[in-house]
């Protein structure tokens, strides 16, 4: 039985409230950025060794601007979208040489600014060995810090002024000045160091504006098994120092045997002021330190690491607090690397983090995240990876120590080539670190760290965290409330009130621990605490008190219902108020939750789920709570009624499957136990369609639709809904079929057949053709050419069937032709002669006269019926024999002629011979 109130984790701060200028994750991310690479290694900028590089995260689009201090980029107003970028440093441009001792300005300095909130890193590599530090934005600095080193040779510290006026004073840890408001030039690099070997630890350095501050040790040996490495890391100001650390082993495998081959980590704190005691909860055994201002304490963490350090073991939490401010150093043990942790009151609820993944000749294997949450706010922590802009959800698994079950932790390994950003959210806070671990070196990067306010050291949204316990008891009685203070002006009279229902428990005053008489109510509970910062501020924390026995109330399902295997129910769940309670089902056959229940094996939830791996009948149910104050019985379920199985099934056809675009098709739904009134939803491809709630459906598909229906089954205990057979239409584009028609010659005569063909298109591997004359089918005209003697004015055309399925339209008809016919004539030819009886040797002149015959007709005199050679005009002229046959053979050249050429007619010439006269004469004699 609780009878103590406590109340954990209140830390009494600044609390004043701020406002600031831009929305960020976490305190490590800004706009503005100045970082140098120190000369840790004694090494010249252009050894190949030596490797520099800054990494941006990058959670939204923006533009980057890189400068060196030769006034020379990097980048220029550069686009980035969200993602991890590795860029390689010019050595030459931003690397700092060894310098002699005291203080010394040049311009060898990097600036970033962006237009949106970024987080940067940087990594400084000599000879395989890796040390990465967190850039903290501008926004981030502060005016003060104290230097926590480790020993070793030629540290330096490196100073940059953001804002001009800017001074510095640099003292040691006995707090001699050893430089005393020196000027520093905006945007340069102040190197200070010594020329023998210097332990930095406790050295001090102010400023009237913020200032970043970083240092480097050529080789620092900071863990007691040994081992070099050349750290680099940017210091903290002041204002993030805490009273309330958490730190535990991040060396991952207790067999490495690398550099000091250390399977454990060293943990080094310093005190800022005098008489800081701190506690150290190292498992089950605490002990107390106390420190004066500069002093130092370091421990190892516990040994017997395992190779998954996070489980409940002796490598769990360890918790270190104080009632002064102090800083914590902590050095990774497989491989030296050093690292400024963050107090828990730093935590913030929004972070982004990334592997750096180092280039060139690193040794880095794996990266490991690792998570430090609030023991109650496991559920509340969020995880998302980003790969190439595909989100993905982590859930980790965060282990409880058992010495220390305040905190959980988590941890989770990724490649050395993860360009993964890592999203951290939980309203609760937390803190997270990413490792690096390889064969000869180490790092260590954190997010959520490095506050620039001191507001910000409960959370970036401005809500204080914190765990109320015991806030229901049972019954009247004195009850006693505890509060864990840190910071409060404990030597003020009245820093301590407390109130109850608005009235003031002046015997209460200034106790952490108090008791009261408490009756049965609600009580509000309040305390007031001043403010260590400011007396006249004061911080004040209300919760509520309920002195109560448990009450249950009636489960959710009181009407009656029916189902069976098909058709489970909602689980039945009850409320219930109360401390360390325990819930029982019982199921029975009467609608009572007294008497004949019977106990349910298993249902020891607050809500339970009824099985219908029941015979059929009638159950009914109810739930016993127990608890600290007693128990309860709630009242009893409606009555759930188990039948026998009746399934539903749907089944839908269409009234073609493979169709033509734009045919309008009919599916029907055929349902079995659908009922006297089922539900209809018709769907396609798997999406409701709008008002197709019918036993039918009509619509015109495309090809691929897939269409289902879903049936709800108006039949009592079916399960509801069921999905019909799936139908998926293939539907064939439609093609424009088309044909034309040409013949062997367009021009004719009377009577001459023309040879005419088809050229189809679309028509398809066997199209089909019909010939029509004048509008009229020729019969036998079905093939792709067609002989016909066309008739003047005779049109032809042809109508063609495709044979391609979905061609419209079909048939189709092609061009018409009509065909020019001339009319045949008869050519013919009368010859004459000069003279027909003629005497022998007469020369004689024969004439043609055509008719019919052209514009030229030809000629061919022919005697006796053989061609005279070279008698080709219209006369001819020859001396004829007795008896010679004389025709002429007439060629027209008139088109569509009748029997051309023709003969004319003959001459038959009749010759007289010759006769010679004489003449006799006689005389008479006188």
């Amino acid at each position: 039985m609780k009878n103590r109130i406590r109340i954990l984790g209140i830390i009494i701060l600044c609390l004043q409230t701020v406002s600031f200028g831009y929305a960020q994750n976490s305190a490590t991310e800004g706009t503005e950025f100045y970082l140098n690479f120190m000369s840790n290694n004694g090494q010249a900028a252009t050894n190949a060794s030596l490797s520099l590089q800054i990494r941006y995260v990058v959670s939204k689009t923006c533009y980057i601007t890189t400068q060196y201090g030769d006034g020379t980029y990097l980048d220029n107003n550069v686009q980035y979208t969200p993602g991890i970028y590795s860029r390689v440093v010019d050595k030459n441009k931003c690397y700092t040489q060894p310098i002699a001792a005291g203080l010394v300005s040049n311009n060898q300095y990097i600036k970033i600014t962006a237009t949106e909130n970024i987080g940067v890193y940087g990594l400084n590599m000599y000879q395989a060995t890796t040390d990465a530090t967190t850039i903290l934005p501008v926004e981030a600095l502060g005016t003060d810090y104290t230097i926590l080193s480790n020993d070793g040779t030629s540290e330096s510290l490196s100073i940059m002024a953001p804002l001009p006026g800017t001074t510095i004073t640099i003292k040691d840890a006995a707090g001699t000045a050893l430089v005393s408001n020196q000027s520093l030039s905006t945007g340069t690099v102040s190197i200070y160091s010594v020329t023998n070997t210097a332990d930095f630890t406790g050295y001090t350095v102010e400023s009237n504006n913020k200032i970043a501050v970083f240092i480097s040790k050529q080789c620092g040996m900071p863990h007691p098994g040994g081992g070099c490495d050349h750290n680099w890391e940017q210091m903290w100001p002041g204002n993030t120092a805490g009273r309330h650390y958490l730190v535990w082993s991040m060396s991952r495998n207790p067999s490495i045997s690398v550099n000091n081959g250390q399977s454990t980590d060293y943990i080094k704190i310093i005190g800022l002021e005098d008489a800081t005691t701190v506690t150290k909860k190292i498992g089950t055994t605490s002990t107390t330190v106390t420190l004066n201002k500069h002093q130092i304490d370091a421990f190892n963490t516990p040994s017997g690491v395992t190779v998954s350090p996070y489980e409940n073991n002796s490598a769990g939490i360890i918790e270190l607090t104080s009632d002064k401010p102090f800083l914590v150093d902590h050095i990774l043990g497989d491989a030296p690397c050093i690292k400024w942790i963050s107090s828990i009151e730093q935590r913030v609820t929004k972070a982004v983090i990334s592997p750096f993944i180092p280039i060139g000749t690193s040794q880095i294997t794996y990266h490991i995240l690792h998570i430090i949450i609030p023991a109650d706010s496991e559920n509340n922590m969020q995880v998302k990876e980003v790969r190439a802009g595909v989100e993905t959800n982590v859930a980790l698994t965060f282990y409880t120590n058992i010495t220390n079950p305040d905190y959980k932790i988590a941890h989770k390994e990724y490649a050395i080539a993860d360009d993964v950003m890592i999203y951290l959210d939980n309203p609760g806070g937390f803190i997270a670190y990413i490792t690096g671990h390889g064969s000869a070196e180490s790092y260590i990067i954190t997010a959520g760290a490095g506050a620039f306010d001191l507001s910000a050291y409960f959370t970036v949204d401005g809500t204080l965290y914190q765990v109320i316990d015991g806030t229901t008891v049972c019954g009247a009685g004195i009850r006693t409330f505890d509060a864990t203070l840190w910071g409060a002006n404990t030597g003020t009279p009245g820093y301590l009130k407390w109130y109850v229902n608005g009235v003031e428990e002046t015997a209460a005053r200034d106790q952490s621990t108090w008791g009261k008489n408490l009756t049965d109510g609600v009580y509000t509970i309040r305390m007031d605490v001043l403010d260590m910062d400011n007396v006249f501020h004061q911080y004040t924390t209300t919760f509520t008190v309920s002195v109560t026995a448990v009450t249950t109330h009636p489960s959710t399902f009181t009407a009656s219902m029916c189902y069976n295997s098909g058709n489970f129910p909602s689980a039945l769940s009850i409320t219930a108020t109360g401390t360390n309670t325990s819930y029982q089902w019982y199921r029975n056959t009467i609608a009572s939750n007294k008497s004949g229940g019977t106990i349910i094996s298993g249902a020891t939830s607050i809500s339970y789920t009824p099985t219908s791996a029941l015979t059929a009948g009638d159950y009914y149910y109810y739930c016993i709570v127990t608890g600290d104050c007693g128990l309860d019985t709630s009242n009893v379920s409606g009555k759930h009624t188990i039948t026998a199985t009746v399934s539903a099934s749907l089944s839908i056809s269409a009234s073609a499957n493979n169709i033509c675009s734009g045919t309008s098709i009919t599916y029907t739904a055929v349902p079995v136990n659908g009922g006297s009134s089922p539900g209809y939803q018709w769907k396609k491809n798997g999406v409701d369609i709008n008002g197709a709630t019918a036993s039918t459906y009509s619509y015109s598909p495309v090809n691929g639709d897939v269409i289902t229906c879903e049936l709800t089954s108006s039949v009592d205990c079916t399960t509801n809904p069921v999905m019909s057979n799936s139908v998926t239409m293939i539907v064939i584009p439609s093609v424009v079929p088309s044909v034309r028609i040409s013949a062997s010659n367009n021009t004719i005569c009377s009577g001459t057949s023309v040879t005419y063909t088809a050229t189809s298109t679309n028509g398809g591997t066997s199209p089909t053709y019909q010939w029509r004359r004048n509008g009229v089918n020729i019969s036998g005209a079905t093939g792709s050419i067609c002989v016909y003697a066309p008739a003047m004015g005779d049109t032809l055309t042809c109508v063609m069937t495709s044979s391609t399925t979905c061609a419209s339209p079909n048939p189709v008809a092609s061009n018409g032709l009509v065909i020019t016919v001339t009319p045949s004539v008869m050519p013919a030819v009368v010859i004459s002669a000069s003279a027909n009886n003629v005497c022998s040797g007469t020369s004689i002149t024969y004439t043609a006269v055509p008719t019919n015959g052209g514009t030229s007709p030809g000629y061919q005199w022919k005697k006796n019926g053989v061609p005279i050679s070279g008698a080709t005009a219209t006369t001819y002229t020859y001396t004829p024999g007795n008896g010679d046959i004389i025709t002429c053979e007439l060629t027209s050249d008139i088109t569509c002629t009748d029997s051309n050429p023709v003969i004319s007619n003959g001459l038959t010439m009749t010759i007289t011979q010759m006769v010679t006269p004489s003449v006799t004469i006689s005389a008479t004699p006188n």
